[in-house]
């Protein structure tokens, strides 16, 4: 598994326990651990409410391996990564939409105002 981002982005990763057929499984609650093999490309935070949701943040141009482990009942560890890339923001693709106002203006009876909901 793989995933890149650019460097305003973010994602969350989420861990599914399986057995040998790819059924949901059970593991040992408190396990769970992810690890950044480079901080200086992106970072990982991991969810304090859900041990196996973890959140990759771009920080700087680069590849780096993400690493995950836990431990199922009968005290395997398991383990796996992900590769990890970081690029460029593309030249000119907008990151925000900024909105500027004019000075206000008096209303004359002939103006009507709307409201649109986007």
């Amino acid at each position: 598994m793989a995933v890149t981002l650019n460097t305003t982005q973010f994602v969350i990763g989420t861990l599914q326990p399986v057995d040998a057929n790819g059924a949901a499984a059970t593991y040992q609650k408190g396990s769970i651990r992810f690890a950044s093999s480079d901080l200086s490309v992106f970072t990982v935070t991991q969810d304090s409410t859900n041990e196996l949701a973890a959140t990759l943040t771009a920080v700087a141009v680069g590849s780096a391996t993400l690493s995950y482990q836990g431990t199922n009942l009968a005290g395997q560890i398991l383990t796996g990564t992900a590769d990890v890339t970081v690029v460029p923001v593309p030249l000119n693709d907008a990151t925000q939409l900024l909105i500027t106002f004019s000075e206000p203006q008096q209303q004359t009876s002939t103006t009507t105002t709307s409201s649109t909901t986007v």
